[in-house]
This record gives structure tokens, sequence and C-alpha cells, in this order.
């Protein structure tokens, strides 16, 4: 029987790094740490509970938030243009848009508006930055002791997903470079359950709700679920409000026959890419402040 594996403990440790190293930055510069967020669309629960998610991390480390909210129609350079003020305002440390953008903006496009020295997803790498999904997987396989550039991984998508999603053709792009055996596949593939058997760690981003079962894996392999689904809304009384409903695509009860351990898409690697997120803030903070520029 497999190890459901949650990465909140993880989060912790990078956040209260994150927080120790701001408050001592504030305290010296006077200089507050400030992250524009940038969503389009005001009625999708699943984006409102992430700016929620990101915004508490945010203000547990010292954070301030200025939050930016365009209608889904609005044009591509509107959006290009609201960015290119947050890269030109120098109170501004980090930029987040939060994806996916509506199908008539080009994710590539809006990402490579943002400056080097303001992104966060951590696509170039300045000043000691990293991608902070790679930085999140290294360090979750760094606890189950899984070596990651002794094993064949396989990324396994919605057909979409590849062609579109920006951060992931980056980051794929990425352990290319890095010689990580990563094969992608989607799930229309005729081959997949032959591809992703082979397997030792099953990366996986769909939209179809507990699809990926044992008969996906070999033993003994780990499985990360990086796409969390929206299923609905459902009134919380607690929060006053409507919360999503949110599955995964991961059949945990039966990978967990199978395989070592599983990560779902709550819980799982999600804290850890947020918390990874936030330490790539502190770098463009950090180079901010101790450059003494102006404007970026």
């Amino acid at each position: 029987m497999g190890t459901l594996f949650y990465g909140k403990t993880i989060a912790q440790e990078i956040q209260e790094f994150v927080k120790s190293e701001i408050d001592k930055i504030k305290a010296s510069s006077r200089i507050e740490p400030i992250m524009a967020m940038i969503k389009l669309d005001k009625e999708d629960s699943l984006k409102m509970a992430e700016v929620r998610l990101h915004t508490n991390v945010a203000n547990q480390l010292g954070i301030q938030i200025r939050e930016f909210v365009l209608d889904p129609q609005t044009p591509e350079e509107t959006l290009i243009e609201l960015i290119q003020r947050c890269n030109e305002d120098a109170a501004v440390h980090g930029i987040l848009v939060l994806l996916p953008l509506p199908d008539h903006i080009d994710q590539d496009a809006v990402l490579s508006a943002i400056s080097k020295e303001k992104e966060l997803e951590g696509l170039n790498e300045l000043g000691g930055k990293e991608s902070n999904v790679l930085a999140a997987l290294m360090r979750v396989l760094q606890e189950i002791n899984f070596d990651l550039f002794k094993n064949k991984c396989v990324f396994l998508s919605d057909e979409s997903t590849l062609k579109y999603n920006a951060v992931i053709k980056k980051v794929l792009k990425k352990t290319l470079s890095l010689n990580i055996d990563v094969t992608a596949v989607t799930k229309e593939a005729v081959n997949v359950h032959a591809a992703t058997r082979k397997a030792d760690l099953l990366a996986v981003s769909l939209q179809t709700p507990e699809i990926i079962d044992k008969e996906y894996i070999k033993k003994d392999a780990v499985v990360i679920d990086f796409n969390p689904i929206l299923m609905g809304e459902k009134y919380c009384e607690k929060r006053g409000a409507m919360i999503p409903i949110i599955k995964s695509s991961l059949n945990v009860d039966s990978l967990l026959i199978q395989a070592k351990y599983v990560l779902p898409a709550t819980g799982g690697i999600g804290p850890v890419t947020l918390a990874s997120l936030m330490r790539n803030f502190l770098h463009n903070y950090k180079r901010a402040v101790f450059c003494g520029k102006k404007n970026f």
C-alpha cells in the first residue's frame, strides 16, 4: 500500500525562511514588498479561491498585494499595457498573472511582457530565482529520496494543455536542458497506457476527474497531480460564500494499491509550488532593494 504525501510541512519551512528574510530587509530599508496580482474573470470560484490563497500566504510573509481584476473580454493589448505599467512601477517587486487566460489571449506574449526582474514563475532564473514548479518538484522528491536525474518521468496531460499552457511548455523545455528524462504524453494518445507504465514518476495535469488509476502505472511509481479540477460550487456557512468543489484526476484509492507515493491535486505539491513562487518574490525584492534601482 502506497503513501499519500502532502507538502504542507515543506511549504512551511520555505515560508518561514522567506518571512525571516523579508522582515530583515523591511527593517533595514523601510521599503514595503509589493506584489501585483492580475486576474481575468470575476466569477470563477476556483480562481477566486486561488487569489485568496495567494493573498493569505503573501500577507503572512509581510507582502502587500495589489490586485487587478479585469473583465474576461479584456483585449490582450490592454492586459500587456497593465503589465508594462507594473514593470515601470518601482514600488512593485513581483507580477503574477493568474493562468489560464481566455482563449483570445496569447499566454506566451503575456508572460514575456513581464520584466525578468519582476516575473515570479522563475522562467528566466535571474538573480537566484528558479522555476517554482521544478524547484517544488525537486524539493518534494528529495523528501521521499527519489532521484529525478536517475529515473524516467512521464508528463501526462490533455492535448490542449501541451499546446497552449505557456508555463508547462517552458518547464518541459527546461527539463531537457537539465538532462532530465521526461516524455510528454497526451491522454488522447493510442499508446498512453504503455507510455505511463514505463514511468518511475508520473506527473499529471488533466481536466477529467479520477481517470488515472492503477492501470496507468507500474509498481512503486510516484504519481503527482498538478491540476485541481473545478467541478462546481457549494455554499460554505463558515465563510458565508460560495466555494469551489475541487476534484483530482487521480483515483487515489486505486493508485495507492500500486504506487509508492501519491501527491493529490489538493495539498500535494501545490503548497510547495506556491512557497517556491514566494521565494522567487524574495529574490526580486532583495535585488531591487540592494541594487538601488528606481525602475526595472
